[in-house]
């Protein structure tokens, strides 16, 4: 353009664009908005299965969303004594009745929008279970099941407990539930091909029973396992659970809350010889009466043999210094068994020894090295005759010597009278090749 004076107006294009499309600009700010709309509705599982009359550890879905959620809804209402949570969307409560598989939609929403999912409750029958005693745990009573509580051991071939279960009310379809341990390194299921009682068979960490419209009532039995994990004496104690259908039925079951251990009297035979503490300690560990004898030595529960030294490796329950007793194998308050897991010996009190008995050793009239007075002293034995015993004696030289020169008290294993348990008269030379008797530790 020519403007007067001669001057030239000239346009420079800049590179600028102007929009002209403003419904494009509408709707990228919407998808904008929308992002803080709730995005989706999880819960654990979009099909629940609740028993009846089981309180419910509250089901709380995972809800994305930018903006925070201002207000959940479930339509159709839930069964009765359940509830819903109108801030979290949660499921809680106890459903009082049955029902067939039934469709809810949950919705989530704030200012910004609203996100709906649809979910399937079904309530059927909760579960009756009851503990009760059985061969491979004759300890194990109905007084040890008070308040819903089952416990057992893992220590030798007590380690089995079972319990029934049955549902409380008939079913409307048929109830196929999971068994389950919270923590399979301490106690698993007897399970074979789905059965929850077969005790031959590998454990698992779970298992299923199916409850019928037929068979609802009738006791089914789920047999625990505590599973020998090769450790003795856990501190603390470890807890499990067993769960049935997602509702704990026994809650912090400990493994060894009973305190039960085994003992057993060793096949083999050796002089007094041992190799003191350690070797009388090492023959219990290698011997084929050992209750893990088949596992590699390393994988053995461990067993001390129940002698007395006053020398060398000393083992003794009244030495004379703090605290009085040494490597001594028998611990306070623990009751302690034959090799069957069944038949209780004694148990034993505050000071670590006992004073009556409930069945012999092994009910055998063989005798096993002993070196100390059980009854009313429980010196050893080079303690308890006094000056004249020569240096030594009464223990085969701390279990080193295994001729006729020196000699030892020996264990009677088939008395039922604790000042009897040690040989009277005549002592026993150490050249006779007899048993020990062992224990756990």
């Amino acid at each position: 353009m020519k403007l007067s004076g001669g001057r030239v107006l000239l346009f420079l294009s800049l590179g600028l664009s102007f929009c002209t499309a403003p419904d494009a600009g509408r709707e990228n700010m919407q998808i904008y908005i929308d992002g803080f709309a709730p995005q989706s509705i999880v819960y654990p599982s979009e099909s629940m299965v609740l028993l009846q009359g089981i309180p419910l550890t509250p089901i709380v879905p995972t809800i994305a969303a930018k903006q925070p959620i201002e207000r959940c809804t479930i339509s159709p209402a839930l069964p009765s004594g359940l509830n819903f949570n109108s801030k979290t969307c949660g499921i809680s409560g106890s459903a009082s009745t049955q029902q067939l598989a039934s469709s809810y939609v949950v919705t989530a929403a704030n200012s910004i929008g609203s996100k709906s999912q649809s979910i399937t409750i079904t309530v059927t029958a909760s579960v009756l279970a009851s503990c009760q005693s059985n061969s491979g745990d004759a300890t194990f009573t109905a007084a040890k099941c008070t308040d819903g509580l089952a416990f057992t051991n893992e220590t030798g071939t007590n380690t089995t407990l079972s319990f029934t279960a049955r549902l409380s009310t008939q079913p409307l379809s048929d109830v196929t539930l999971t068994v389950a341990t919270t923590d399979a390194s301490e106690a698993r299921i007897a399970s074979t091909g789905g059965n929850c009682d077969n005790t031959s068979s590998s454990s698992q960490s779970s298992c299923t029973i199916t409850f019928t419209t037929s068979n609802w009532n009738t006791n089914q039995t789920i047999k625990i396992i505590a599973f020998n994990d090769f450790v003795s004496h856990e501190s603390p104690a470890p807890t499990y659970s067993i769960t049935i259908g997602g509702s704990a039925l026994f809650q912090n079951i400990t493994s060894n809350q009973m305190p039960n251990r085994l003992t057993f009297v060793t096949t083999n035979t050796s002089a007094g010889n041992l190799g003191g503490v350690a070797g009388a300690d090492a023959f219990c560990m290698n011997d084929p009466g050992h209750p893990d004898a088949a596992l590699p030595l390393g994988s053995r529960r461990s067993f001390k043999a129940f002698i007395t030294t006053t020398g060398g490796s000393v083992r003794q329950w009244d030495h004379p210094s703090t605290p009085g007793r040494i490597d001594w194998v028998m611990e306070a308050n623990m009751n302690y068994f034959r090799i069957n897991g069944t038949t209780l010996i004694t148990t034993t009190n505050a000071s670590q020894n006992f004073s009556t008995m409930s069945n012999s050793i092994d009910g055998t009239a063989n005798e096993s090295w002993l070196g100390f007075l059980p009854g009313n002293t429980w010196h050893a034995y080079i303690m308890g005759c006094g000056a004249p015993c020569p240096l030594f004696t009464g223990n085969c030289n701390n279990y080193t010597n295994g001729t006729s020169a020196t000699d030892n008290r020996t264990l009677i294993q088939n008395t039922t009278v604790v000042g009897s348990l040690y040989s009277t008269g005549a002592v026993r030379t150490c050249d006779v090749p007899r048993r020990l008797w062992c224990i756990q530790q």
